[in-house]
């Protein structure tokens, strides 16, 4: 492993030692968000990690962006990093703004599904 995916991990691990003990999960668990969880990944770029340059993010490569989000669940992080990733990931390459803070994707109308559909553009 490299020397930027160590980095990688283990800013993952300091940030869910110093922010994400069993309280802070089990209270994210009824309800309580998160909020310094959130900013310390924030900070350093963790919630944009899928996110090219262009689009306001650190411009790691898939495979490092995902080596974070596995890490993350690992340490049972109680937050929406993979749906944030995943939509921030759809937004920027409609050529949209993504947007700080967390995300989902969802239909957004009665009777729509979300459908993933392979294209071989």
């Amino acid at each position: 492993m490299n020397d930027m995916r160590n980095d990688l991990l283990h800013t993952v691990d300091r940030i869910c030692d110093e922010h994400c003990p069993k309280p802070v999960r089990e209270s994210a668990e009824a309800g309580m968000w998160p909020a310094a969880l959130w900013q310390a990944l924030e900070e350093v770029g963790l919630t944009r990690a899928a996110l090219p340059e262009a689009a306001g993010g650190p411009g790691l490569a898939f495979e490092e962006a995902m080596l974070a989000l596995r890490r993350s669940a690992y340490h049972a992080l109680p937050l929406p990093l993979a749906e944030t990733m995943l939509a921030g990931g759809l937004l920027a390459a409609a050529g949209m703004t993504v947007p700080q803070g967390a995300l989902t994707v969802a239909p957004v109308r009665h009777g729509e599904v979300l459908k993933f559909v392979h294209s071989a553009a």
